[in-house]
């Protein structure tokens, strides 16, 4: 009980986690449908949500943000996209992507985050925190759920956390670019339907408890 309510405290209390897009749609992850009412920092980044049988993803260039979103995503279906210019305040036409298109960018996101040197919120990938696992990191197990910590110079920079039964999976920096503190969600999934998304959590959380469970020390 007490976790939870220090959680909701700093839900509550911080501006990243409107920026994020974290209880900002219907009391869940996802992003408005109505891209321009979300509130989002600027600059060139991605982020992906989903929640039950939707999922987006949403990709900002400087003043133009563009989100897609897959509302089917227990089948292949139409991938909606709506545009924004916030320089000019207008809705924008932009093409759509295929089904293959968007999973493919889904799942690139989550394996290999972003490192692109154009990116102003890069973020590791799931596989970087596999990585630092087999390198000997220990997650940390609380109530199914996984927590795994990059960390530099042993302080804790970056957060993957996992819980299959939920299929829930999140990434997120704990230090942004200027070691500043930051809960923006670069990844966030919850109760998660997407064939796509789910398959990945079951590869994902077989190699942390194989890694968990092996390693028991």
């Amino acid at each position: 009980m007490k976790k939870i309510i220090i959680l909701l405290i700093i839900l509550s209390s911080s501006p990243d986690i409107r920026a994020a897009g974290l209880k900002s749609y219907r009391e869940t992850p996802l992003l408005n449908a109505k891209v321009q009412e979300n509130i989002l920092p600027f600059g060139e980044y991605s982020l992906i949500r989903s929640y039950r049988n939707v999922t987006q993803i949403l990709i900002s260039v400087n003043t133009k943000i563009i989100l897609y979103t897959d509302r089917e995503n227990q089948k292949d279906s139409e991938i909606f996209v709506t545009a924004y210019s916030r320089l000019e305040e207008v809705i924008l036409n932009v093409p759509t992507i295929q089904q293959h298109e968007f999973n493919l960018k889904v799942e690139k996101l989550i394996r290999k985050g972003d490192s692109s040197s154009t990116s102003t919120i890069p973020f590791p990938g799931a596989e970087k925190f596999i990585e630092e696992i087999k390198k000997g990191a220990k997650p940390v197990k609380d109530e199914g759920e996984f927590f795994i910590y990059l960390r530099d110079n042993n302080r804790p920079v970056s957060l993957m956390t996992i819980n299959l039964i939920w299929k829930k999976l999140t990434i997120r920096n704990i230090l942004n670019e200027h070691k500043v503190p930051s809960t923006f969600y670069s990844i966030y999934t919850d109760e998660c339907y997407d064939k796509n998304i789910k398959k990945i959590l079951r590869e994902l959380s077989g190699e942390i408890k194989r890694e968990y469970f092996n390693n028991p020390s």
